[in-house]
């Protein structure tokens, strides 16, 4: 071997194109590794969920519940078509309307919490995020069975990428997992400046052709909501209903069916300290 193509330094270490990319290397791992200890040292990511268990099922997910404006004509929708959902409810409606959420309930269908106040979780204190937890878990506990793993979705999607609210989420319940979504339909905006329900139902045609052509919809865990929270049109609780009917009809037609929400079984340590910039929003 020519002595000019490789060569070793005084310290051991090998010159030239090989050493070269060996200096490369290193500097890569070091650089890996000093992001992983800053990440870990943020904070315990909690799981976040956003698919469907199978390929061929979409989770439509409700937000925002109960009301009386959309709960019985949601429910009614679900089990013409023998589907299932999982419901996000906030509290302070539960609150208001515990019948609608037995009947929730009584339907089979899943329920989680969506806090109590529906506010974003990153604008409040350790304390407030935790008291709005237990608010509205106090109130779901009579309905239904808690959920274990405690599966809950953070309202706006607030806080899903801040490791202090996965640190206060984590450290109210371990076993904490978020519900966060692949496909939206944002449709607390669908009845913007509409005149009437026509208008409205226009746009939740257009809305589930747009869903069909998708890639991101098969598979999905899909955000709907009820009654949406903030909402500018006095006729944004007649969406539930018109974009459900208009969705379970195009699923039909896809071949997909509705699913149930399917907990990480198990969580590596890696994955309870590295948060991969893929899940977020």
């Amino acid at each position: 071997m020519a002595a000019a193509t490789r060569r070793v330094s005084a310290t051991g270490r090998a010159r030239g194109p090989g050493g070269r990319r060996w200096r490369h290397l290193g500097g890569a791992m070091a650089a890996m590794l000093k992001i992983m200890r800053r990440v870990s040292a943020a904070g315990a990511w909690v799981p976040i969920l956003s698919r469907a268990p199978s390929a061929h099922e979409v989770v439509l997910s409700f937000d925002d519940g109960p009301s009386p404006a959309t709960t019985p004509a949601i429910l009614d929708l679900l089990a013409a078509h023998g589907a299932t959902a999982a419901f996000f409810l906030a509290g302070q409606r539960v609150k208001a309307h515990p019948a609608l959420a037995g009947a929730i309930a009584d339907a089979g269908h899943e329920i989680y919490s969506h806090g109590y106040s529906h506010v974003r979780m990153d604008r409040l204190s350790d304390a407030e995020i935790v008291a709005e937890m237990e608010r509205t878990e106090a109130l779901l506990a009579p309905i239904r069975p808690t959920p274990h793993p405690y599966l809950l979705r953070l309202p706006y999607g607030s806080g899903h990428g801040d490791a202090r609210v996965h640190r206060v989420l984590r450290g109210w319940r371990p076993d904490v997992q978020i519900v966060h979504w692949r496909y939206s339909f944002l449709d607390w905006t669908l009845a913007d400046g509409c005149e009437g329900e026509a208008n409205v139902a226009a746009r939740c045609g257009v809305a589930v052709a747009r869903a069909r052509r998708s890639k991101h919809f098969p598979g999905s865990i899909a955000l709907l909501h009820e009654d949406p929270f903030d909402a500018a049109s006095p006729l944004a609780a007649r969406i539930a209903p018109l974009l459900l009917a208009r969705t379970l009809a195009m699923m039909a037609e896809q071949g997909l069916r509705t699913g149930r929400l399917a907990a990480r079984e198990r969580v590596g340590r890696m994955g309870r300290h590295l948060r991969l910039a893929r899940l977020r929003a």
